[in-house]
């Protein structure tokens, strides 16, 4: 998402604000509850997760179709791997622990060309789009 940011500049000013949410590793194994009632098992699961948001500029240059597309963002990024127990038929955990985390300063960049897509009519453009992120975390 990007907001205009006015200014004098050429071409078009944008405040650029981003954010995901990444699941990108899940594991479920049934296990005992523990060695001393090997008999009752528990489904355990064990998660990773990246949460990340930035804010920051974004530039448009050109006229016409295609135009050249640059920004850069300055954000977080949120790493956590957790593990939780639940019993067999509940949807609730027992007990979860988180195994790590950790919280660090994100700077993006990124840039390339936005083409401008019209509407069924022709007349009522669509907003300039642009290109996926490269993220890099500091």
């Amino acid at each position: 998402m990007s907001l205009p940011v006015l200014g004098n500049l050429p071409g078009d000013h944008h405040l650029r604000a981003e954010g995901s949410v990444l699941v990108y590793g899940a594991e479920t194994q049934r296990v005992p509850l523990s060695p001393t009632v090997p008999f009752v098992d528990v489904d355990m699961e064990t998660t990773n997760d990246i949460l990340s948001a930035g804010l920051g500029p974004q530039i448009n240059v050109g006229a016409g179709p295609a135009r050249l597309d640059a920004y850069g963002t300055v954000g977080f990024a949120y790493f956590s791997t957790s593990t939780s127990v639940k019993g067999l038929y509940e949807d609730e955990p027992i007990a979860s622990t988180i195994n790590f985390d950790d919280f660090r300063l994100s700077l993006a960049g990124g840039g390339g060309i936005a083409f401008r897509i019209a509407g069924g009519d022709g007349q009522h453009p669509l907003p300039w789009t642009s290109p996926r992120p490269i993220s890099t975390t500091a």
